[in-house]
């Protein structure tokens, strides 16, 4: 009897250390998705700041095209006023028409060029969220697997335990 008291000891000591093992192992991966949580959360507020850096720097180029649209235009005018030439109608006048309509496509092309940039790390954001989204599902999966783990573990020796113990 000593030997099967022993042998049960043995027995559910191995059950229970099987188990603290699963969980165990179960919260450190839950521990892991959490960080990785952390670090894409992070990245996220990253790319806002990224984001509204863009639109600072689309601002300024966009003020720069314009200043210096003006001052090809203002050059223009001054350039042919010296020469006694009528800036008001004709040619003179569709050049500089020109030279405004030309710097408004310039400014066109620079503002979808940040908006596809823009759009592009809206996207960034919004799979970097998703990312964090299945990380926190993972690690609530992993943290009630281990604890499901666990117990069968310990429902299962005792089972066999008692199961052997009343033999």
């Amino acid at each position: 009897m000593c030997d099967a008291n022993i042998a049960g000891i043995m027995s559910m000591t191995g059950t229970i250390m099987g188990a603290i093992g699963s969980y165990q192992q179960a919260q450190a991966q839950a521990a892991a998705y959490q960080a990785q949580i952390a670090a894409l959360e992070q990245n996220a507020r990253l790319i806002d700041a990224q984001r509204s850096q863009a639109q600072d720097v689309k601002a300024d180029e966009m003020q720069r095209l314009r200043a210096n649209a003006s001052k090809t235009a203002a050059t223009q005018k001054a350039a042919m006023a010296a020469n006694g030439l009528d800036t008001g109608s004709g040619s003179n006048l569709d050049i500089l028409n020109d030279t405004t309509y030309l710097s408004e496509i310039d400014a066109a092309m620079l503002r979808y060029k940040y908006d596809i940039n823009d759009w592009q790390m809206r996207v960034q954001k919004t799979d970097t969220l998703n990312q964090a989204s299945m990380a926190r599902s993972a690690a609530s999966n992993a943290s009630k697997a281990g604890t499901i783990g666990a117990m069968t573990s310990l429902f299962s020796g005792v089972g066999q335990v008692a199961g052997n113990w009343y033999k």
